[in-house]
């Protein structure tokens, strides 16, 4: 019996003890219903010799249109190149629709619900596939298109079994009437069969694509889930490590729920109001209920936001499961929630064997790209630590760069390689609770940033090393103060941060091993972009009036450029801002 049986995380802290009924916290509300104009499924339903009705899913045929008309012809494309065609419907509405909406692609018309409604006005169609209410209630279900992928998939999916049905039917009432050669029927048998499956086969195969044809990615892309476009995306993953007992749980469950409000998390933003479905194994729902009640403490959720919570996490206590038995149950709550963001807590206990090992971590991360081959989502997986960090020649522990922190994940090089960005939670020195929040891979598009000074006055620069700590406020449950679990910014910290030297004037460098004032380096480079100048100026300038080594003024370039103290222009001549 589950841990999280009917317990909702933002129900008073005044409520009775939970009865145990279900394995979620807060389960998804239904879709909203069409309106009442929905037209008939089919005029009449095919059938097997059984009677059975054949498979089909009006959610998904019913998405793809919803798809087709919200983002101006994109989804179309989508589906054209899975090979989908007005007979991929089953519902004779929707195919009417969906030839429709073929219709005006190839007329070059735009692909509207507006401009759908007149053209079906005018070849008097309109009422046959429900009216304009119709056609509303699709378009309403789903805000964007981002999941248009998957629900290509399921209309195709749906319709290759109706090919195998219609083939073994026709093959089964062959066989009972069989009269002539045996071998000629096979041969038929075979050839009907292959033709089934060869175009089962080709349709699994991506489309091929110009590559210079990829476009930029648009700021408000809705497939980009967390920071920037090269932060975490739908069908890319994070690893999120620390060692036990640090408040992992807590930390990855405060990012939900901020998320999940489309607010940020110690400045990693998000890209809207997040559907989020966490999946863990060690949590006890009591532990679980602490960190939800001192979330809604800190944040003062009003009753709107609370409500908004209940559907947009959801969290499900599986334990026992590893492997393919995992993989399997994953792929089936994916398709049940539809989340933008998947959590796994902790992964180990959901691999099958020594995740150390290639041989193990391998496939299963392999699996989890299967289950979100569409690009439906991202993930998050949370992992332990293997080992302290490494020690220098004194014996004293040595500060990781920001590279080096992927390599935390206890496990095969796999889970170094396999996830877009990463992120760590490190003690910060020996006060209980204080750490620093490291963000790895990728951590630069994360979009944190910081105010550092710059001569008189301050700048923003990109930040990847935040000071956090555990929470020391209480709050009153039913009369006696109980600590909040919550993970909040430390202010002292991030002002030594702000005032620490940058990594460019604590290296030691050529040629003079740090002799060099930063102003006048950086004055190498002209000021304005009117006056950018090719790179080889600034080294001439540097070497003759700095008696710089051309290696070393290099070095200082590229920390200028990272930090945002010079750029570059189109044709990639450099300047000061």
């Amino acid at each position: 019996m589950s841990d999280f049986d009917d317990f909702d995380p933002f129900a008073a802290t005044t409520a009775k003890p939970p009865t145990r009924a279900t394995a979620t916290i807060v389960p998804p509300k239904p879709p909203a219903p069409i309106p009442a104009r929905a037209p008939a499924r089919s005029t009449a339903r095919e059938s097997t010799p059984t009677t059975r009705e054949m498979p089909w899913s009006e959610e998904a045929e019913q998405h793809v249109i919803a798809c087709c008309l919200l983002d101006g012809g994109l989804a179309l494309k989508r589906a054209r190149d899975a090979r989908l065609t007005p007979q991929s419907f089953f519902s004779a509405a929707n195919r009417l629709i969906f030839s429709s909406i073929t219709k005006l692609a190839d007329e070059g018309k735009p692909v509207t619900i507006e401009v759908l409604v007149e053209e079906l006005r005018a070849s008097r169609s309109l009422d046959a596939v429900g009216g304009f209410s119709y056609l509303m209630g699709c378009t309403s279900r789903i805000p964007t298109a981002a999941h248009a992928g998957y629900f290509i998939g399921k209309v195709r999916e749906k319709e290759k079994l109706r090919d195998f049905i219609r083939a073994g039917t026709t093959i089964v009432e062959q066989s009972y009437t069989f009269t002539g050669g045996l071998d000629e029927f096979a041969t038929e048998i075979g050839t009907r069969w292959a033709s089934v499956l060869k175009d089962t086969a080709s349709a699994a195969i991506p489309p091929a694509r110009s590559l210079i044809d990829f476009p930029y990615p648009d700021a408000g892309d809705p497939n980009i889930l967390l920071g920037s476009d090269d932060y975490l995306g739908r069908g890319g993953g994070m690893l999120f490590v620390s060692h036990g007992g640090a408040g992992k749980s807590s930390f990855i469950y405060d990012g939900a729920l901020t998320w999940a409000l489309g607010e940020p998390l110690f400045g990693i933003r998000a890209n809207g109001k997040l559907k989020i479905l966490i999946i863990q194994a060690e949590d006890s729902e009591r532990y679980v209920g602490k960190i939800a009640q001192s979330f809604a403490y800190k944040h003062s959720l009003s009753t709107a936001q609370r409500d908004h919570l209940r559907t947009h996490v959801v969290i499900i206590h599986l334990k026992g499961v590893t492997g393919a038995a995992f993989l399997s149950q994953l792929s089936n709550l994916v398709d049940e929630h539809l989340p933008d963001l998947v959590i796994l807590n902790p992964i180990y206990l959901y691999a099958e064997g020594d995740i150390t090992r290639s041989e193990f971590a391998q496939p299963f991360l392999v699996g989890l790209d299967a289950i979100n081959k569409d690009a439906r989502f991202g993930y998050i997986i949370v992992h332990h630590t293997g080992k302290p960090s490494q020690k220098n020649p004194s014996g004293k522990r040595a500060e990781l760069q920001d590279w080096e922190t992927i390599y935390m994940g206890f496990g095969s090089s796999y889970f170094a390689n396999w996830p877009r960005c990463s992120a760590l939670l490190e003690p910060r020195g020996k006060e209980h609770g204080a750490y620093w929040l490291r963000l790895g891979k990728a951590g630069g598009n994360a979009g944190v940033t910081r105010l550092v000074a710059q001569g008189a006055g301050q700048r923003l620069e990109p930040c990847t090393k935040i000071g956090v700590r555990y929470c020391r406020d209480t709050m009153d449950v039913k009369g006696k103060p109980r600590p909040v679990i919550y993970w909040e910014l430390d202010e002292t910290a991030e002002e030594e941060a702000a005032q620490e030297p940058k990594d460019f004037q604590k290296r030691k460098r050529g040629g003079g091993g740090g002799k060099h004032n930063i102003d006048e380096v950086l004055a190498c480079f002209s000021k304005g972009e009117a006056n950018a100048q090719p790179l080889l100026s600034a080294v001439r300038k540097a070497v003759e009036t700095l008696g710089m080594k051309r290696g070393t003024f290099m070095d200082y370039r590229q920390d200028f450029f990272n930090s945002g103290q010079i750029k570059k222009d189109d044709l990639s001549r450099y300047y000061r801002p």
